[in-house]
């Protein structure tokens, strides 16, 4: 009987030990489905934050730290290595997006952290290991530099003050991603920074860069080492490797470590490829001293030298750099050919006549030069302020000239000139022969796809210059289009000039200078040049964007038809991207409601009207304008529709659509306020 009573309380306690399991599980179930779900978990962490003013200092759990909303507390509590660990066990890995918020702020438990391990998703681990080679450690080596740290900084990873970086980085090869690779880059361009790169040569068990795994058959790596590697930094790693593929970066960016190391361990660097030319025309003047000397140390290397007598040309020098001393030391150097052209743009461009003059006179006698190569020089002292420079030349290169001269250029050379200079060319009866590139009709762009392009503002006045100065019909069309991109005077030349212009082809200095003329608000020239759809948008847009208020006001009394009567897709659309950037902009209610009137064809259109209310032109930032704007639209709407103008043009309530790009914060306030208006039909809302 005994017996029967403990088997009975047995399988009683094992039921009851089954039921407790399974409340468990649900509880436990119920705890991941709220942590999982992030309005719950915001709620519950602020509502724990509100009733939880003290903290315990004895709190170590991850797990009590998130119940408290304050995660640092784990970190406080714990080294960063244990935070480390938990977060790549948790997540099985690292996603992109966390390892470059690691390579930017060694923070591992704050929000976007958390948020990582409680949305633990696969679509983070599908991201495991994607473009590593954009990971960073720049930020993090930086700010570890700038902390108060011992004094011994050995290369023992525990008492390292970089440890961190270490142990991130053996962590990470254990999962299969190398960073060192990363590691190695940014500790080269944060001051060739020596106990990391000894500590990833000591990775790969003290050897050579030939041992590097990362540094095989690497032609992007290559590039780096000879702009950032120093001296030391070379000597460390052994350089150069068996496989190297040599380049001029090193000449390019100045660093005479690299150079002055190399040339001793490979001379083939320095007539391989062209290093004392690169250095010259990048202005790295220390970089020039020390290859002119290696190659003048060529004679004493016999056959291995493979030297010939005219295996370096010069021909460019660095305006920065360019001196009278600098030309006679290379001029010096057997194994330089200097270029006399070259060279003597490269004295214009620097302003030093004495200069000019010494690389003019070879031996004393004067260098003869092709007519050609004269006209070069007097195009290139007219990118210089200095009158002197064309002076000189034109004395010297034209002595016995009596007549008037013109010098070809083309329509990118005017960006260059200056006024000065091209004024006293004209003073001296000389004039230009302008020609255009036949792919170019147009002189200005002043857009590309990717941002403006800055035009010199001396620009203007050379056009002017050339004009006013030159008869018209030898001057391009092009060119007197764009002179009246900024000047509206003598605006007969403009309209002699039009008949000229066929129009196949045309459209775009046309429409640049109509372009430029809006946002100088020149409204005499638009008067010649505004005839169709496009010319109205193209001017508008631009008035609007540069606030020349009266070509906007021009074009609407003038224009306005233009850009009502026009019915294809492809005007409605930009209709509505123009309105809805000027009413956008409007902030007065008496010009709001006055230019809605003018463009009353357009305004009682409710699905036009629909589309502006709904887009937004200006960043969500902006919202009290956004909503006085809609205010202002539904208000002036609804006076049409209340009016007169409701039959006469058909009017329809407005209507908000889900298939349409809209403003999420329009749509939403739209909703709010105006969901019982009789002239808004959001049903669907």
């Amino acid at each position: 009987m005994n017996s029967i009573t403990s088997n009975n309380n047995d399988n009683n306690d094992n039921v009851s030990d089954s039921n407790n399991n399974k409340q468990d599980e649900r509880k436990s179930e119920i705890f991941k489905s709220i942590f999982n779900n992030k309005y719950l978990r915001t709620m519950i962490m602020r509502e724990t934050h509100h009733h939880c003013p003290h903290f315990n200092h004895h709190i170590i759990s991850l797990n009590e730290c998130i119940l408290l909303n304050h995660t640092n507390l784990f970190i406080q509590k714990n080294e960063n290595r244990v935070a480390f660990d938990f977060v790549v066990d948790r997540l099985g890995g690292l996603p992109l997006d966390f390892i470059q918020f690691l390579s930017n702020e060694w923070k591992p438990m704050e929000y976007s952290i958390l948020r990582d391990i409680l949305n633990n998703s696969t679509d983070n681990k599908e991201r495991y290991y994607a473009n590593c080679h954009h990971l960073k450690f720049k930020n993090l080596i930086n700010k570890l530099n700038q902390q108060q740290q011992p004094q011994d900084n050995n290369n023992n990873d525990d008492e390292s003050k970089y440890q961190i970086i270490y142990y991130m980085v053996k962590k990470l090869l254990e999962y299969g991603m190398d960073l060192r690779v990363n590691l190695f880059v940014d500790a080269l361009e944060c001051d060739n920074n020596q106990d990391i790169i000894k500590w990833i040569k000591d990775s790969f068990g003290g050897k050579s860069i030939d041992n590097f795994d990362f540094f095989k058959r690497n032609y992007v790596l290559i590039p780096i080492i000879e702009r950032y590697a120093s001296l030391e930094t070379l000597k460390l790693l052994e350089f150069p490797p068996i496989f190297y593929p040599m380049s001029t970066t090193a000449a390019m960016y100045g660093n005479k470590g690299f150079i002055s190391y190399i040339i001793t361990h490979n001379y083939k660097y320095v007539y391989h490829y062209p290093q004392i030319e690169t250095a010259l025309k990048e202005g790295q003047l220390e970089c020039v001293y020390l290859l002119n000397d290696a190659i003048l140390k060529f004679d004493k290397l016999g056959d291995k030298g493979y030297c010939r007598i005219d295996l370096f040309y010069i021909d460019s020098i660095h305006p920065s750099i360019m001196s009278l001393d600098l030309v006679k030391l290379l001029g010096a150097n057997p194994f330089l050919r200097l270029t006399v052209k070259a060279l003597a743009l490269s004295a214009i461009s620097a302003k030093q006549l004495d200069t000019l003059n010494h690389i003019l006179s070879c031996n004393g006698q004067d260098v003869i030069l092709k007519d050609q190569d004269k006209s070069s020089f007097v195009v290139g002292a007219l990118y210089v302020d200095n009158t002197s420079i064309i002076e000189y030349l034109l004395n010297r290169l034209y002595p016995n000239s009596s007549g008037s001269i013109t010098f070809q250029v083309t329509t990118d050379n005017l960006y260059k000139m200056v006024p000065q200079s091209l004024e006293y060319l004209y003073s001296k009866t000389h004039s230009l022969d302008i020609k255009v590139p036949p792919t170019q009709h147009t002189l200005i762009t002043t857009t590309t796809k990717k941002q403006p392009i800055d035009i010199p503002l001396s620009f203007s006045q050379i056009l002017e210059l050339i004009v006013s100065r030159q008869p018209i019909n030898t001057i391009e069309p092009c060119v007197i289009l764009s002179r009246f991109g900024y000047f509206d005077s003598n605006i007969q030349v403009l309209t002699d000039v039009l008949p000229r212009l066929s129009w196949d082809g045309w459209e775009s200095p046309v429409k640049e200078t109509i372009i430029t003329a809006s946002k100088n608000g020149l409204v005499n020239v638009l008067k010649c040049l505004v005839t169709d759809f496009d010319s109205f948008v193209d001017s508008f847009t631009a008035a609007l964007k540069y606030h020349q208020i009266n070509v906007v006001e021009y074009l609407i009394k003038e224009h306005i038809a233009l850009f009502i009567t026009i019915t294809d897709n492809r005007a409605t659309r930009a209709r509505v991207q123009l309105l809805s950037l000027f009413f956008f902009k409007i902030d007065d209610d008496q010009r709001f409601a006055s230019f809605w009137n003018d463009f009353k064809p357009l305004t009682t259109n409710s699905d036009i009207v629909s589309q502006i209310m709904c887009s937004s032109p200006l960043p969500q930032t902006h919202r009290h304008r956004n909503t006085l704007t809609i205010d202002r639209i539904i208000q002036n709407y609804s006076r049409f529709y209340n009016g007169p103008e409701r039959d006469q043009y058909q009017m329809k309530t407005l209507l908000l659509e889900t298939n349409r790009d809209q403003h999420p914060f329009n749509v939403c306030y739209i909703v709010k306020r105006y969901r019982h208006d009789e002239n808004i039909n959001n049903k669907q809302y």
